[in-house]
């Protein structure tokens, strides 16, 4: 499955269930089998609405979905148990997860790296890099062109210069910033 595949459809099932199913219940976690629902209608789900779903995401090419709604799968289709390459949907999820901790006040998208404490490893964070935003970061326009702890040659070979763009100036895809987040996250989430 291609990238653009996998994130649009993650981006649908997110949508989706934001706003989809009635009625909230206790979250469940699933062990080693995943409980169904018989009729997703009991949870406030349309069948025409999962079959119109299923349609576009076969549409744009999705190899499996399945829709959990508090721990108990709503449908699913496709072989969900085949594994797929999914490399960039780290920072799909992250940006999601981010997202909630701000809706709930544990992070702030203003916040700078010099207030949370981010710093890297020699030669550390320039002050114009420390002032770079949660916000910066997201966008993937932090001006910190720092190693990451993965990169492709060719994301080496792009990155431009240190100190060559302030934070929130320019955008240029950097796992560092992403990487970051990572950490942000656990320290302001726990």
């Amino acid at each position: 499955m291609c990238s653009a595949r996998l994130l649009t459809t993650l981006a649908v099932v997110v949508l989706w269930l934001g706003g989809s199913a009635a009625g909230a219940q206790e979250d469940r976690v699933p062990g080693a089998q995943w409980t169904k629902l018989d009729s997703p209608a009991t949870q406030g789900w349309s069948a025409k609405t999962l079959d119109k779903k299923r349609e576009f995401s076969k549409s744009i090419g999705t190899t499996a979905l399945m829709i959990v709604q508090n721990g108990v799968v709503v449908a699913e289709w496709g072989d969900v148990a085949v594994k797929s390459p999914a490399h960039p949907v780290r920072k799909s999820l992250l940006s999601a997860l981010i997202g909630i901790a701000v809706e709930e006040g544990k992070i702030d998208l203003s916040s700078t790296l010099e207030e949370l404490g981010i710093d890297d490893n020699e030669p550390s964070l320039t002050e114009i890099e420390k002032q770079a935003t949660v916000g910066d970061l997201i966008k993937a326009r932090s001006g910190i062109y720092h190693a990451a702890l993965y990169e492709t040659r060719r994301m080496t070979a792009s990155k431009p210069e240190r100190g060559s763009h302030a934070p929130g100036t320019f955008w240029h895809y950097n796992n560092w910033d992403f990487n970051a987040l990572g950490t942000i996250y656990r320290r302001q989430t726990g």
